[in-house]
């Protein structure tokens, strides 16, 4: 829970408060919250202090504001609650985990820093990448696209990997100056040419919905497009779906142990690359 020196009393006090502890300017919030600066220029000054229910959640969510203090924050703000608990982003997690595991498609989860929440077995098969080589909720998938022993299975790896970090910096820049967000982008610093790469992608405008990818082993080119759905719950939970251009290309292409080019085990927040 965020600590203030002077609680806040007030709505106005609050969302200031809120967005400086998140290094957040008014014009950056209001872009992810779906309003004007003026809008939130306003709400802090206290001139507007009702806002709608839709700009709450909206601020709510680029603060990347969660338990009581999202409770507190939508209750300055004239709203009883919220859609959002603890306790329902579990079940939220678990019934996608357990929606997953019943595709036929390979198919993962992800939140904003895309953290690995759960993959089903055609995934595994397919990427040759096994339970003992990520930390749930630690590992973010971008610590794949710059693993220096995975990436060649990404063709061709530099295009496709500057598309998915502008996906990655345009999913991830509300919640950037959080603790657990800072460790994860350490680990990614540490990686060959993410930082280069980091310096000369901006994040594009709007979230993509299709990705395109070819995966590679010794045997098989593989063509796929991830199918990116965001859950109407939590709005950094996200469901990917490989779907192959042929549908039978899935057959027998599974990585074995011998192809799967020696991919390290990638560590968790605390680890060191």
């Amino acid at each position: 829970m965020k600590v203030f020196t002077t609680e806040p009393k007030t709505l106005a006090g609050y969302l200031a408060d809120c967005r400086h502890d998140g290094n957040l300017s008014q014009e950056t919030l209001a872009e992810l919250a779906g309003c004007t600066r003026q809008y939130v220029a306003q709400l802090e000054s206290g001139s507007r202090f009702k806002p709608s229910y839709r700009i709450a959640v909206g601020l709510a969510n680029a603060l990347n504001l969660r338990g009581q203090d999202r409770v507190e924050f939508l209750q300055l703000a004239g709203y009883g609650g919220d859609e959002e608990s603890a306790a329902d982003r579990d079940q939220l997690t678990k019934a996608a985990q357990s929606a997953i595991a019943s595709f036929t498609s390979p198919a993962y989860i992800h939140d904003n820093l895309w953290r690995l929440y759960g993959w089903n077995d055609a995934a595994e098969q397919l990427f040759g990448v096994s339970p003992s080589q990520v930390a749930l909720y630690s590992t973010s998938l971008m610590e794949f696209v710059f693993d220096p022993e995975f990436r060649h299975h990404i063709v061709p790896w530099a295009p496709w990997a500057q598309a998915a970090l502008r996906q990655f910096r345009h999913d991830c820049r509300a919640i950037l100056q959080l603790p657990s967000s800072r460790e994860v982008m350490k680990r990614l610093r540490r990686l060959p040419d993410f930082r280069q790469m980091w310096n000369s992608c901006d994040p594009v405008a709007e979230a993509a919905p299709l990705l395109p990818l070819t995966f590679c082993n010794q045997h098989h080119a593989i063509k796929l497009t991830i199918v990116r759905m965001q859950f109407p719950g939590p709005p950094d939970l996200w469901v990917n779906v490989f779907v192959p251009l042929k549908p039978e290309a899935l057959v027998n292409v599974a990585l074995s142990p011998q192809d799967s080019g020696g991919v390290a085990s990638l560590p968790s927040s605390g680890s060191n690359l």
